[in-house]
């Protein structure tokens, strides 16, 4: 009977004041960033070279990597992005996260590091990591914020969470000469925060 009371108790079911109750870790993630292969996604100018996959990653089989360069367009900027399939992510609040992982080559003239949810171009919102964090040049690094965390001043219309259909990760520069080969970014999901039922 011993092991069948706390079999029981395991499974959530308190016998006869025997046991605890299971608390259950409850987790919803959505995937909103491949990086296994240059589609879908855009150099966000002529200051962003060199998009190519990279067999140095976090998980799956690949990154994405790209080049910061001096180029014509003038921008501090080194970025790409992808127009998405709508996705509806209403469901994440304010206290689940935007996840991802991402590496630079160096950090001399890095302001942050940068993802951006939308439905294009001009009508996003974005969160930052700071280079205080510290970022440190040669090693992966995570890129966790919660929703909250936002960049106050949104851009255009802000982020429409139930149709998203635009996605940007990237580095901020200090200037738009500023160059800086293999900044790699893998892996991006949104993430609920972790809850507990009884």
């Amino acid at each position: 009977m011993g092991n069948n009371v706390l079999g029981l108790a395991r499974s959530g079911l308190n016998v006869g004041g025997f046991g605890a109750e299971h608390v259950a870790p409850v987790q919803d993630q959505e995937n909103i960033g491949n990086f296994e292969s240059i589609t879908p996604w855009t150099a966000f100018s002529n200051d962003t070279t060199g998009i190519a996959v990279n067999a140095a990653h976090v998980l799956g089989s690949y990154s994405l990597e790209f080049d910061k360069v001096d180029g014509s367009d003038g921008e501090v900027f080194a970025g790409v992005s992808a127009t998405l399939l709508p996705l509806n992510l209403s469901r994440f609040g304010l206290q689940d996260k935007i996840v991802g992982a991402f590496y630079v080559s160096g950090i001399g003239d890095i302001v942050n590091a940068f993802v951006r949810l939308g439905t294009d171009g001009s009508h996003y919102c974005y969160w930052t990591e700071l280079d205080s964090v510290p970022i440190v040049a040669g090693v992966w690094h995570v890129f966790s914020k919660t929703l909250a965390e936002m960049n106050v001043a949104v851009t255009g219309n802000g982020w429409n969470p139930a149709v998203t259909t635009y996605v940007a990760v990237g580095i901020e520069f200090d200037l738009e000469d500023d160059e800086l080969a293999d900044i790699r970014w893998d892996s991006l999901a949104i993430e609920r925060a972790i809850r507990t039922r009884t």
